[in-house]
C-alpha cells in the first residue's frame, strides 16, 4: 500500500469534508476504508481502467463525492492516484530494458505509442526513450522508481 502509515492518523483526526468551499460534514467513519479500497483497486486495475468514474461506480458512490473523499483523504486527487500508478508501472517496464516502448505502451493499454510517448513526458518531464536512454548509464541503486 502507497500511504498505509498515515492513515492511522487519519483515522484519529476527523477531517471536515468540503464541496466547492463549504464544510459538509466531518469525515465518516468509512471513508478511510474507501480511500484504501481505491488504492488496493488501482493496483490492480491501472492498466485496464484510467477513468475515475469506474473506481466510483466500484465503491457504489456519485463520482463527485468518492473523488471529494479521495481528496480529502489523500490531499491528491483520484485522478492524479490512476497516473502515478500508470507512471510507476512504465517507469518499471522500461527499467527493466527487455521491452520496447510500442511493448510497454501496449501492455499499458494506450491507443498508440505516440499517446503513451505524450502522457509519459508530461508526467515525467523526459519522452520515454530518453528515460529508458538515462537508466542504461544509472547504477542500478541510483534507479527512480517513483514520481
Amino acid at each position: 500500500m502507497w500511504c498505509g502509515a498515515s492513515l492511522s492518523v487519519l483515522e484519529a483526526t476527523p477531517i471536515p469534508i468540503t464541496v466547492k468551499g463549504e464544510a459538509v460534514a466531518e469525515q465518516r467513519h468509512g471513508e478511510p476504508e474507501i480511500f484504501e479500497e481505491f488504492i488496493s483497486w488501482v493496483e490492480k486495475e491501472h492498466r485496464e481502467h484510467r477513468d475515475v468514474a469506474y473506481y466510483a461506480q466500484k465503491a457504489f458512490l456519485s463520482q463527485r463525492y468518492f473523488s471529494t473523499v479521495i481528496s480529502q483523504i489523500s490531499g491528491k486527487s483520484a485522478k492524479e492516484w490512476i497516473e502515478e500508478a500508470v507512471v510507476l508501472d512504465a517507469k518499471k517496464l522500461l527499467g527493466a530494458g527487455k521491452l520496447s516502448i510500442q511493448q510497454i505502451s501496449q501492455i499499458l493499454l494506450f491507443p498508440d505509442q505516440s499517446s503513451f510517448g505524450r502522457f509519459f513526458k508530461k508526467s515525467v518531464g523526459v519522452s520515454p526513450n530518453k528515460y529508458k536512454k538515462g537508466l542504461a548509464f544509472q547504477s542500478p541503486a541510483s534507479l527512480p522508481m517513483s514520481s
